[in-house]
């Protein structure tokens, strides 16, 4: 959440295990000394705060908070270009940094202080969306989290973004991680190969499943994810702006997925819709995978999409 399949048997044998390997690269004795970068995992005592034109950023880190508040309009520029969220009556969007596991759990809750990130949304008596991200500065170890830039900060925005869109109805849970996933910086790469070869090796979630779902197990998150990403990017490239924006229309509107999407293609209702969806949908994701795997260059590795929520 097993039919016959075709094509994906032919492709299965170019989803290969990628090799991981590291160039370090040095600098010659002459090259000019490179800046220091600021120390990001640095807490203070000050309590910093950024306002942009839709961010309020508040962390223990002067450069930190200057970098995720830049970071945050540019993934906010990204989402609003590709037309995956539209404008509603919602204040800025609050971002905190918590500077340790212990702290960020002690304003979550216990019931979401394993989670990577978590996006509070509240609608407030005027009707305002009012939404705050919450982020974890430092590993563990003491260290800080180097995915929080370019990962973990995208798919939570991309989370409270979509939620503004979703007025009506709560957005379909595929399409809130599809979407976020791809706010994540990078490729995907590694959401592509999954999809696919999980579709060669007959264990993808049937699509019947996958858009009814409201919740994941973690031991199927990875998969979710990658088959969310595939399916929502294969709509995307098939549709025209303009269906696919309808589309988004319908499901705001509470309309099902398949009922969503047979009224941006303006068709009528068909008993067989699902299962050709099902198998073109199939059919792609293992072609794309097998793209991916004969161009990826040595040395490259491939991220996991942040899972948070």
């Amino acid at each position: 959440m097993r039919r016959s399949r075709s094509a994906p048997g032919r492709a299965a044998g170019a989803l290969i295990i990628l090799a991981l390997a590291v160039a370090a690269v040095g600098a010659g004795d002459d090259a000019p000394a490179a800046p220091q970068p600021p120390d990001l995992a640095r807490v203070d005592d000050t309590a910093h705060v950024r306002t942009t034109d839709h961010f309020v950023v508040r962390g223990h880190n002067g450069p930190l908070v200057d970098l995720l508040a830049s970071s945050a309009e540019r993934t906010l520029a990204r989402l609003g270009r590709r037309r995956l969220a539209a404008p509603a009556a919602a204040a800025p969007i609050e971002i905190i940094i918590h500077p340790t596991r212990e702290a960020y759990g002690a304003a979550v809750g216990a019931d979401l202080a394993g989670a990577e990130a978590h996006v509070a949304i509240r609608r407030a008596d005027d009707g305002t969306l009012e939404r705050t991200i919450h982020l974890v500065q430092r590993t563990d170890e003491g260290r800080f989290d180097d995915r929080l830039l370019g990962r973990i900060l995208p798919h939570e925005i991309a989370h409270a973004v979509l939620e503004a869109r979703f007025v009506k109805a709560s957005a379909p849970l595929y399409l809130q991680e599809a979407l976020a996933v791809a706010a994540e910086a990078g490729e995907h790469r590694t959401a592509i190969l999954l999809a696919g070869l999980a579709v060669a090796e007959g264990r993808d979630l049937p699509l019947e499943d996958l858009v009814r779902r409201d919740e994941v197990e973690a031991e199927q998150a990875a998969l979710f994810y990658a088959q969310s990403y595939s399916l929502v990017t294969y709509l995307r490239r098939q549709l025209t702006e303009r269906q696919f924006k309808r589309f988004l229309d319908e499901l705001a509107g509470g309309q099902p997925t398949f009922d969503a999407l047979r009224r941006a293609l303006r068709v009528g209702h068909d008993a067989s819709f699902a299962a050709r969806l099902q198998q073109a949908w199939r059919d792609d994701a293992v072609r794309q995978a097998a793209l991916v795997a004969a161009t990826e260059p040595a040395g490259r590795a491939a991220s996991q999409p942040a899972q948070g929520g």
